[in-house]
This record gives structure tokens, C-alpha cells and sequence, in this order.
């Protein structure tokens, strides 16, 4: 017989233009959170949905008098937005855009279930539903798979490969940190930030998780290091991923003379929130945008032309681990090593444990 508050750290939260919320969007992404969605899919969906939200609100249009002509001219509007650095080019590419139409097919679904009209997508928009089975290997089971389709939707761009950050384009990294970091304080954030992309092979939202305590503890642990795992429906998993003491101490550093600083002369002692990486200017915590903006603009100083950024440093370092386990192995010829690669149970599972 009462209210119970539930507290969510970095749950995303949609407005209209004018700053309103959106309530209707945020019972969407709720119930994406019912459905077991990982908190950075759920950001993903909220981001998408903003486009729509924008648009009706401009249009002064609900959502339940969308038609498949007005949502057609909305999709339009996606595609004739174009690059600022490059006005002959679109600013998203056929497989986001695809994306943003499919997330807010499903958004409109759950506007039309939500107001007892279970197929105003299907009827009003047009939009239909593929379905799919996959078999899982080695396994009885399959799972079942739905997809949002419609006319908007247009031909699948080639998905780009990733690859591995370079020795050469790190190196440049590391003497852009020191040629143009506009603090000590900011210079030492940066050096600790690819040191750890390097070393853990861990994901940007990762590495801005880490604390001040995961740190101390390393030093018990022999080095290994306590690591948040994301992309997972269960928020509180971890790994340990080993470090090198010359890093740690490195940290320990970091810490002890330039964070302690900014946290004294921001927030206060009293007040550290415990997260290692935090902006210079405030002491709250920095996110993993930090971290992926602070390598591009190492990249554009170091002047590197080829793609950089702070995904590829887990490309490395999987690349690294393979190298590590062939050498481990010492495979004799290249058939026991081709039977190693198809056993789950030794390299690919490995890596997975570390990544």
C-alpha cells in the first residue's frame, strides 16, 4: 500500500524539445529493461527513439495519429541530414539508419499495445514483422528471432572491418599526450587511459568503471585486476585480467598525486564517488564518451589519417592472446594447430575468460 522508489545509476531518460519528459518513451525503455536489455542497448534504443520523439513534437503529431505517408517523410528527414565536415555525405550510413527505423517500428508497437491497439503498426504504418530460427550448435534447441521490415528500410551497407591498433599509431598517441595535453593532471589521465586500453583489452564503458579500490586490491591479487563486464543482461559480472606491476604502480601513482588533488579541490574527500578516471573540472566521474572523445583528439593531433580509436586497442590485445597461446602450445604443423583452432575448449574460450 505504498510508492517503492527504485534507484538507477545511468538509466537514460527521453524529453520532448521543450524539456517535458516523454512518459510514454520511458515506459519503453522500462520494459526493454523487463526484457533483460543491457543498460548500453537500452541507451542505444533511447538515442533512436529521440529522432521520433523530436520530429512529432515539431509536427505537433501524437504518435497514435502517425500514418505510414507522415512516417515515411520522417525517415526522409534521416537521410537528407548530411555531414558537417563533409556536406556531400550523409551522416549515417544505411545500416544506422536502418537501425533508428527498426527501433522506433518497435517503439511505435509498444505505444499501439500500450493504448490497446496491438497492430496500429501493422495497419497504420504498413510495417511487418520476419521471422527467423537459428540452431544453436552442438545443441537441441533453436531460438526464434523477429525482425521489424518496411519500405523505408533501405539495402544493408557492408559492415566495415575493425582492425587492430598499430605499434606506430599507439606510439603517436602516447607523443601526442605529451605535446599537446593542456594539464599534468590531463596529460597523466590520458597516459593511465591507454595503458589500460593496452593491457586489459577492455571495452571504453569498462575501463571507466574501474575504481580507485580495484586498484589497491590488483596489488593483492598478484596483479590481476578487477574488471566489469558489459554487454551482459546481468549488470555484476567480472573478470580479472592481469596487469603489470610497472602499470599499477603507474596508477598508484596517478592517484596519490594528481586525482587526490582534483577530488580534494572539487567534490571534497568526503564526497569521492571512488571511480578512478574523473574530469578535471568538476571531480565527478568520467564516462566512457571521455574516454573514446580523448582518443580521437589524440588522433587528430598525432595527425594519424588511418582509423583510430579506443575499440581497436581490444582488437590488439585479443590479437596479442592468440599469439600468446600459439606460442604456449607450441604447435609442431599446421593441422594440430587447425584442431586447436576448432576446440572451443582451449584458445576461443580462453580468450573469451580474458576479454
Amino acid at each position: 500500500n505504498k510508492v517503492q522508489l527504485k534507484s538507477k545509476e545511468s538509466f537514460p531518460f527521453v524529453n520532448y524539445p521543450n524539456g517535458t519528459p516523454c512518459h510514454i518513451g520511458n515506459l519503453y525503455l522500462l520494459n526493454l529493461e523487463e526484457k533483460n536489455r543491457s543498460i548500453h542497448s537500452i541507451k542505444q534504443y533511447a538515442s533512436n527513439i529521440n529522432y521520433l520523439i523530436s520530429f512529432c513534437y515539431k509536427r505537433k503529431i501524437d504518435f497514435l495519429k502517425l500514418t505510414e505517408g507522415i512516417f515515411m517523410d520522417f525517415t526522409y528527414d534521416l537521410r537528407q541530414e548530411t555531414d558537417s565536415n563533409n556536406p556531400l555525405n550523409r551522416i549515417r550510413n544505411s545500416n544506422t539508419l536502418n537501425n533508428i527505423i527498426r527501433t522506433n517500428l518497435d517503439f511505435l508497437n509498444f505505444v499501439g499495445n500500450f493504448h490497446d491497439k496491438p497492430n496500429f503498426v501493422f495497419d497504420n504504418l504498413g510495417a511487418k514483422t520476419n521471422k527467423k530460427n537459428f540452431n544453436i550448435k552442438d545443441s537441441e534447441y533453436s531460438i526464434e528471432t523477429s525482425s521489424w521490415f518496411h519500405r523505408s528500410l533501405e539495402t544493408p551497407t557492408p559492415r566495415k572491418t575493425r582492425n587492430p591498433i598499430g605499434k606506430e599509431s599507439i606510439d603517436k598517441l602516447y607523443e601526442a599526450i605529451v605535446a599537446k595535453s593542456s594539464s599534468k593532471f590531463l596529460q597523466q589521465r590520458r597516459i593511465i587511459m591507454l595503458r589500460l586500453l593496452e593491457s586489459t583489452g577492455a571495452r571504453a564503458g569498462e575501463i571507466a568503471l574501474i575504481k580507485v579500490n580495484d586498484i589497491s586490491d590488483s596489488f593483492e591479487n598478484n596483479g590481476f585486476l578487477k574488471m566489469t563486464t558489459l554487454k551482459r543482461k546481468n549488470q555484476n559480472i567480472f573478470r580479472y585480467v592481469q596487469v603489470d606491476l610497472s602499470d599499477l604502480n603507474l596508477i598508484k601513482n596517478y592517484i596519490n598525486l594528481y586525482r587526490k588533488k582534483i577530488i580534494k579541490n572539487t567534490i571534497g574527500l568526503a564526497q569521492d564517488h571512488g571511480y578512478l578516471f574523473i574530469n578535471e573540472h568538476n571531480g565527478e566521474k568520467a564516462f566512457d564518451t571521455v574516454i573514446s572523445n580523448d582518443v580521437s583528439v589524440l588522433k587528430k593531433i598525432a595527425g594519424i589519417e588511418e582509423q583510430t580509436c579506443a575499440h581497436m586497442f581490444r582488437h590488439r590485445f585479443i590479437t596479442k592472446q592468440f599469439v600468446n597461446l600459439i606460442k604456449q602450445y607450441k604447435y609442431e604443423n599446421q593441422d594440430e594447430f587447425r584442431k586447436a583452432l576448432l576446440d572451443t575448449n582451449t584458445l576461443k574460450q580462453k580468450i573469451q575468460q580474458m576479454t
